[in-house]
């Protein structure tokens, strides 16, 4: 479930709403019980449920189709970057309040 929308653009996503996004990735299970897992190179970890995250998402022409650009996991260990980017790195280990509060003030700045 959203807990908050940091910039809408154009798009209605609601605090309180749930919401479908791809990722490349996944994994089959098989009859056997065998897993295939499917990785990109660069993105790491997938998405879990019942876990929390910030995303990035992107949208075409604002339809209902969400993917996913970027990706944090937050816990109480700090920000974890999901995709294996250089740039990604800087906001390892960060707080919650820091990384959020440094993601709405450059959002401010953009608008």
């Amino acid at each position: 479930m959203i807990e908050e929308v940091c910039k809408n653009s154009g798009i209605l996503i609601e605090a309180g709403s749930s919401i479908i996004a791809d990722r490349e990735g996944g994994a089959v299970i098989l009859p056997s019980g065998r897993i295939l897992r499917y990785l990109v190179t660069g993105i790491g970890a997938l998405p879990e449920e019942n876990l929390r995250y910030v995303f990035f998402l992107k949208t075409d022409d604002g339809a209902t189709n969400y993917k996913i650009l970027s990706s944090y996991e937050l816990n109480r260990n700090g920000v974890i970057p999901l995709e294996n980017y250089e740039d990604r790195k800087k906001f390892a280990g960060k707080s919650e309040s820091d990384f959020l509060m440094e993601v709405k003030n450059k959002i401010s700045m953009k608008q």
